[in-house]
């Protein structure tokens, strides 16, 4: 079973083949950063259509300044290219009908989850929602959906890459249920992904790769066999 016929959030989510996307890519990831509490309501999903690649950018791009407040320089020439590699990577995710968006309480784009595979495994490639949407549900919810996904479409685990050191980061997809793994523990798609952030970003010491293990009594044993300490 495919992602898309496995969730089922809308017509451009049905019938569309999941191509193997081997190529490098993976981004900062922006859950719920931290940010005083507001009044929350019900975050709302769907499936983005190609038309919407320009909204993912501008929530991207949003999301980003928080990289530029904790002091990470996203401007030099490999960062830029580390930025033309993972759009493309979220338009296929857009043509495969495999990316969510999720909408504040005006209906407008608020947040968004890019999701491919690697290793033929299920690959976060991107999570970003708005700064004003932010501590509202909106990571969570989106995590929630991709985690839905790929559970439903028969897989064990979900990955994804991040920085180890930000709390929005590492922190937060903890919560979630992710668990960090040494690079040598990572197979090879994925390995050269982490290979291509380290090169093109920022502190590259502190990108790493995540797993969550969609049976939850597996947890433990993942744990135990991954260790490792934090930067």
């Amino acid at each position: 079973m495919t992602f898309q016929k496995a969730v089922g959030y809308g017509p451009t989510a049905m019938g569309l083949p999941m191509e193997r996307q081997p190529g490098l890519h993976a981004a900062p990831s922006h859950g719920d950063a931290p940010r005083a509490p507001s009044a929350a309501a019900t975050p709302q999903l769907r499936i983005a259509s190609a038309a919407e690649f320009d909204a993912l950018c501008g929530i991207d791009a949003d999301a980003a300044e928080l990289f530029v407040a904790a002091g990470l320089d996203l401007e030099s020439p490999h960062a830029h290219e580390f930025e033309r590699v993972e759009q493309q990577r979220w338009r296929e995710c857009l043509a495969a009908g495999t990316c969510w968006i999720a909408t504040d309480t005006l209906g407008e784009p608020a947040g968004f989850a890019a999701l491919s595979l690697l290793d033929a495994e299920p690959y976060l490639q991107q999570l970003s929602v708005r700064r004003r949407s932010m501590r509202r549900g909106l990571g969570t919810t989106l995590i929630a959906a991709t985690t839905r996904a790929a559970r439903d479409a028969g897989h064990s685990r979900l990955w994804l890459t991040t920085y180890s050191h930000l709390p929005w980061n590492r922190a937060f997809y903890e919560r979630s249920g992710f668990v960090a793994v040494p690079p040598h523990a990572c197979l090879p798609e994925l390995r050269a992904v982490l290979d291509f952030e380290r090169r093109c970003l920022p502190a590259p010491d502190f990108r790493t790769a995540m797993c969550k293990l969609l049976d939850d009594a597996q947890l433990s044993q993942l744990r135990s066999q991954w260790p490792m300490q934090r930067k």
